[in-house]
């Protein structure tokens, strides 16, 4: 449902899970022009940040969202525990 696709939303990055860097911010994003699409989205970042968090903020006119995955690309890859930050260049 088109309505339902995210129009505004940031894209942040956090050491510890409390304080929170903005990376990435999209204002007025068309819907989708298609559905099972994939959208890629650069930003500059050359920190490696623990964590990663999505904010929608708008969408076009729902109650809901609809979004059915995000991947990082452009990743220094660590181990995979999670014990280590990872630095993200982009995300889909």
């Amino acid at each position: 449902v088109p309505t339902r696709d995210p129009k505004e939303w940031t894209w942040e990055g956090s050491q510890d899970g409390q304080a929170w860097q903005r990376l990435d911010h999209r204002v007025d994003e068309e819907p989708f022009p298609q559905r099972k699409l994939k959208q890629t989205y650069h930003f500059k970042n050359d920190t490696p940040y623990r964590f990663y968090r999505l904010t929608l903020l708008a969408n076009h006119g729902e109650e809901l969202y609809q979004l059915s995955e995000i991947a990082l690309e452009g990743v220094a890859i660590s181990p995979a525990d999670g014990s280590a930050p990872v630095a993200a260049q982009a995300y889909r």
